[in-house]
């Protein structure tokens, strides 16, 4: 499922539940005024007792009718609760997915910036190169030798300062 999809309708069910709990308010009142009209018939305030007797009538029927209503909206919250739960858990599975994919595409980023950078490297002479370049430089022992570099890379100037070391040996 596309995640604008998902976003939609978890902004839905998130619209739906505070819908929920407006209605969860409205049936509340009925309960409290029920409650308040039944104190009022226990107390008596009423001149004669039929209309004490309808006032506590009128009182449960409010109180009935707000808690059933409140029931009501309360089963239809967790409804939608439990769909927002389903959605939030789609959209953070598919989050996961992208992050997945996207460390994957980094690594091969890193694995290919890793392949340019060995070879764009500077190169320099190995130790047996260098061994093989003083074997060859004994044979003009004695013989002064200028190393020059005509380049100013430090490419250039590894090799000229591997070829002097080679010459400079002890044993070169």
């Amino acid at each position: 499922m596309a995640s604008d999809d998902l976003e939609a309708r978890k902004t839905s069910l998130e619209d739906r539940i505070d819908a929920l709990g407006s209605w969860m308010i409205r049936f509340t009142w009925p309960v409290a005024v029920g409650l308040l009209m039944e104190f009022y018939a226990i107390l008596e305030f009423a001149t004669t007792q039929k209309w004490n007797a309808s006032i506590d009538h009128m009182g449960l029927l409010l109180v009935t009718a707000g808690v059933a209503g409140e029931l009501a909206v309360e089963q239809m919250s967790h409804t939608t609760e439990r769909k927002l739960r389903r959605v939030n858990k789609e959209i953070d599975r598919e989050a996961d997915e992208r992050i997945a994919d996207l460390n994957l595409l980094v690594e091969q980023e890193r694995l290919v910036r890793a392949k340019i950078e060995a070879r764009i490297a500077d190169r320099r002479l190995s130790f047996l190169q260098i061994e093989s370049v003083a074997d060859k430089l004994r044979e003009c022992a004695g013989t002064p030798i200028n190393v020059l570099a005509l380049s100013v890379d430090s490419e250039t100037i590894m090799f000229a300062r591997d070829i002097v070391l080679a010459r400079i040996r002890p044993d070169g």
